[in-house]
């Protein structure tokens, strides 16, 4: 199965019922396009932005799905890949990208996926596809091979919060596949 790697903007959607991306991020989390790849980096980037009460508990609970669900590898850090990271930071100039997403290029490359669940432009710019798109509204489907707009395929009320046991969400027939 693919592999698809998992950025700090994905878990942030998935934590914060009000995040722009949670839609998104619950889609994915639904209906993962792959198995999850992501890193102690993205984790610990993701971990400080929730630090705040309201959202450090969710997150907690969060890591510790993450650490035995199967399908997900958390990459530990490793002195090569901050070194390598550091490198292509150094070595692009031309680009405003943090050090944490030039490790993850780094990591991406070295596992050999080309697609992250994130809506981050630094991932296109540096040639993978992005999955998550936060459009004028702020609330847009994912890519379009993932199938029909997700607020008319699914149901979301079906969808369980992070912190809350997982349900399944309900499938509608959209008229074009009835």
């Amino acid at each position: 199965m693919k592999r698809v790697f998992a950025d700090t903007a994905y878990f942030v959607a998935l934590v914060r019922k009000r995040d722009q991306l949670h839609r998104q991020a619950s889609y994915f989390q639904e209906h993962p396009p792959g198995k999850l790849l992501t890193t102690e980096w993205i984790l610990t980037e993701a971990g400080n932005t929730l630090a705040e009460p309201p959202t450090r508990e969710k997150f907690t609970r969060l890591l510790d799905k993450l650490r035995v669900r199967p399908g997900v590898e958390i990459v530990p850090v490793r002195h090569e890949h901050f070194q390598q990271g550091c490198d292509l930071y150094a070595k692009r100039k031309d680009k405003d990208w943090s050090l944490t997403d030039c490790i993850s290029f780094v990591i991406m490359k070295e596992y050999g996926i080309d697609s992250a669940l994130t809506s981050d432009e630094d991932f296109e710019q540096a040639g993978f596809v992005r999955l998550m798109d936060p459009g004028p509204q702020g609330v847009r489907e994912p890519a379009a091979r993932y199938g029909a707009r997700i607020d008319q395929a699914l149901d979301w009320n079906a969808i369980g919060d992070v912190g809350s046991e997982p349900r399944s969400a309900t499938l509608r027939q959209s008229p074009s596949s009835a």
